[in-house]
């Protein structure tokens, strides 16, 4: 039992130097290929996880703008239209041609400009630049400087 025991407690010193030598090596070739240094300064100098997270916010908060104006601006909007169907107001340019044999075949789609979807996104555009200015004016303003 003791000689099993030995020979496990060699074979275990002998895996564990092993892995130090590998772990070593692999170390070495990390810092080859990838300057750590140069890399955490590109990732301070230009600001990239500050822009990351600016980003991942500004998606976010789009998507609750959007959300606010498809359920509480437009609806309000909808109620001045005569049909209610905001997203699909509209002027019809050319009506859809039906085939005369088959009428459920259309040989020709409707053209239609439609003015509504660009109202909406022009609602959502301005909704959002002004949280975006209201959110800059407060955390980018100026400390007021005490007069003596």
């Amino acid at each position: 039992m003791g000689e099993t025991t030995d020979r496990f407690k060699d074979d275990l010193s002998e895996t564990v130097s092993r892995l130090g030598e590998t772990v070593e090596k692999l170390g070495s070739t990390v810092k080859q290929y990838v300057p750590v240094r140069e890399f955490r300064r590109f990732l301070k100098n230009y600001n990239v996880v500050g822009m990351a997270i600016g980003i991942v916010m500004g998606a976010a908060v789009t998507k609750l703008v959007n959300s606010v104006v498809q359920s509480f601006v437009m609806p309000l909007i909808s109620l001045g239209l005569p049909r209610g169907e905001w997203e699909k107001a509209g002027f019809i340019l050319r009506h859809e041609f039906k085939d005369a044999v088959d009428p459920e075949k259309v040989l020709y789609p409707a053209v239609k400009i439609l003015y509504g979807d660009l109202i909406s996104t022009a609602i959502n555009f301005i909704v959002i630049a002004i949280l975006v200015f209201l959110f800059a004016k407060y955390v980018l303003r100026e400390e007021k400087v005490k007069k003596k």
